[in-house]
């Protein structure tokens, strides 16, 4: 008899379980940007969108990407910042990678040489973010993208 109430407990907490189509997932990148450029340091900011299938919000864990220029890996982005994650819906992650002075800087100034003739270049993005639902399901969210960009993209004007 304990058995049977045990398991109609369970099927009970069961029914009330969020009832997922689909996980979470990437949508794109965007406002792809050279934030500042000098010989100490170059600052590349971007957003990753991705959209939240679950009926409940959820809270960003980690931030765990690879940025990539020309097949030269930058530099991995793992800081995480506060952002609030709406129920069904897409959400935005503020992404910023600071780049120091070396052989990889010296690569990347001279790709902006070749946008500054009107050539151009690509930025990849690999990696993850994990994200918690209902306070204590992780979720691991792939991404792998890369973009080309013109000098217009990186370098957009002044407002």
């Amino acid at each position: 008899m304990k058995n049977i109430v045990i398991f109609c407990c369970f099927l009970v907490l069961c029914s009330f379980a969020p009832q997922v189509e689909e996980e979470p997932y990437f949508v794109k990148m965007k406002n792809t940007k050279i934030a500042s450029f000098s010989t100490n340091k170059i600052d590349i900011q971007s957003e990753a969108v991705f959209f939240n299938t679950y009926a409940v919000g959820a809270k960003l864990l980690e931030v765990n990407i690879d940025v990539s220029y020309e097949d030269t890996k930058l530099g991995t982005i793992i800081e995480v910042k506060d952002v609030k994650i709406p129920k069904k819906s897409s959400f935005d992650i503020p992404l910023q990678l600071a780049i120091k002075p070396g052989p990889t800087a010296l690569k990347l100034i001279s790709g902006s040489a070749k946008l500054v003739f009107g050539g151009k270049v690509k930025i990849g993005y690999v990696g993850y973010v994990k994200i918690r639902a209902l306070g204590m399901i992780p979720i691991k969210i792939k991404l792998d993208q890369t973009d080309t960009y013109e000098w217009k993209d990186l370098f957009p004007p002044s407002k």
